[in-house]
């Protein structure tokens, strides 16, 4: 969890250091690449999942990441959910963007389910992510 926090603070430093960037109305295209990160039996996939975007133009170089964690209090949401916005603004900063899924607990919460996903199951599936 500290590996997290330090990672959410040095990319907020990163983001907040790029003041000179001057972001123009001009749509770019974002490729993006879906990565299973894990597998767990008797789990969708796509909740395991992972998508990359990036510009194609520069696959060679060494640029910044900014890892998405879509929110919806570890029971609602999706890594695609409103992303274009998000790609719009990373890729005209020329940033990487990575938009993370992670295993959800049941909505309404189902506090009889033995098996219902509970924490720490969603950080740790968002820590393998990462890694």
């Amino acid at each position: 969890m500290k590996k997290l926090i330090i990672l959410i603070i040095i990319n907020i430093v990163l983001f907040s250091c790029k003041k000179d960037i001057k972001i123009e109305n001009v749509k770019l295209k974002y490729t993006r690449q879906r990565f299973q990160y894990k597998s767990v039996m008797q789990t969708d996939n796509n909740l395991l999942s992972l998508d990359v975007y990036f510009d194609n133009k520069k696959l060679n170089e060494s640029l910044p990441v900014i890892i998405w964690v879509h929110g919806g209090g570890w029971c609602i949401g999706d890594k695609s959910y409103q992303m274009e916005n998000k790609k719009d603004l990373f890729a005209k900063m020329g940033y990487i963007l990575v938009s993370i899924n992670y295993r959800l607990s049941p909505y309404p919460y189902e506090t009889t389910n033995t098996n219902r996903i509970i924490f720490p199951t969603h950080n740790i599936d968002v820590a393998d992510a990462i890694k």
